[in-house]
């Protein structure tokens, strides 16, 4: 074509022109997106898909930026990525991950979220190269942030919002340790008060409620579950899908067959050696009382499982006690 010979334009929108024939490669070409080419469809070859400008300032101006770049081709991701818009612009709360913009083009799809640069949960948990050591008070603030976030999803936004995918990837620290509950992908907005609603598109294997996984019913109830498998996760340091676990044992009845006589073959041992800050004697309860949480948020049966603000309480309480009991133990080895 003609055109390439044009060595100064900068750029060239040929939308709606009905062309026919091959893209030429090279010149003023090499830099048309899909947008610019849109309404030809007889036009064949691809362009070099160029990222958004809001996105190339991000990328060479602030390291400090995560972004998530999603092809428009994907009909799921689409969806995913307007309810993900739709949850982050309406919540507010220390514990949520902030989005900081959003961009959007025919050729990409992206938020730019606030960067956590301590990783997920998941990755200091598991990964045996982490650098992070998580001692009990570390892992209970953890927990009980990610409890608060999703009370304040569940009770106090002013509209009911459901995860519907909480797990350790989806928990984010910041350098403080503090946590983020993140990846509102497949969240939904509840309207009214319903108990329950159909939900096309599943959560994760291992931490899905059981009527969420088998009917697709998604309630606050099946947000508590993956939260109680969760905590379950963080205190024993066992994915529930760990190779030990299988339709005849689950996470949750390996820990209930040693609640609360037997913790000790079901803690993590990390958290049984180390210092009174670190570490947490089994005789003291503490650890009884947080598996406690975590077996009654992950009851087989909604009904029986707590809610985030009992939880939320719960936590708090165990926190406040275990605090004023190291601070005692402190003063007297000071004496």
């Amino acid at each position: 074509m003609f055109l390439a010979n044009f060595t100064y334009l900068a750029t060239l929108n040929l939308s709606f022109n009905s062309l026919e024939g091959q893209i030429p490669e090279g010149g003023v070409f090499s830099n048309l997106t899909s947008q610019s080419l849109i309404g030809n469809a007889g036009l064949c070859g691809a362009p070099r898909l160029r990222y958004p400008p809001c996105l190339e300032r991000s990328r060479s101006s602030n390291k400090h930026l995560l972004q998530i770049l999603v092809p428009t081709v994907l009909e799921n991701a689409i969806r995913s990525f307007v309810a993900e818009c739709q949850v982050l612009r309406m919540a507010r709360h220390r514990n949520l991950i902030k989005i900081l913009n959003t961009c959007s083009n025919l050729d990409f799809r992206a938020l730019v979220l606030q960067y956590m640069p301590k990783g997920s949960l998941e990755m200091i948990l598991h990964r045996s190269h982490s650098s992070c050591h998580l001692g009990f008070l570390e892992r209970l603030g953890i927990m009980l942030d990610v409890s608060m976030a999703m009370e304040y999803l569940h009770h106090e936004h002013y509209k009911l919002i459901l995860h519907c995918d909480l797990k350790p990837s989806n928990v984010l620290l910041d350098n403080e340790m503090t946590a983020h509950v993140a990846d509102f992908g497949i969240a939904r907005l509840i309207l009214d008060d319903n108990s329950m609603i159909s939900a096309s598109m599943p959560g994760t294997v291992g931490y899905m409620a059981p009527e969420y996984g088998s009917l697709g019913k998604a309630s606050r109830k099946s947000d508590v579950f993956s939260y109680g498998i969760m905590l379950l996760e963080v205190f024993t340091r066992k994915r529930p899908t760990d190779v030990m676990f299988d339709a005849q044992l689950t996470l949750r009845q390996w820990v209930h067959r040693a609640f609360p006589a037997d913790l000790v073959q079901v803690v993590d041992r990390q958290l049984l050696h180390g210092s009174s800050i670190s570490g947490c004697r089994l005789d003291d309860g503490f650890l009884a009382s947080v598996f406690e949480v975590g077996l009654r948020c992950s009851s087989d049966s909604p009904d029986q499982r707590m809610t985030m603000r009992d939880v939320v309480v719960t936590l708090k309480k165990i926190k406040a006690e275990y605090t004023k009991l190291v601070a005692t133990m402190s003063t007297s080895a000071a004496q």
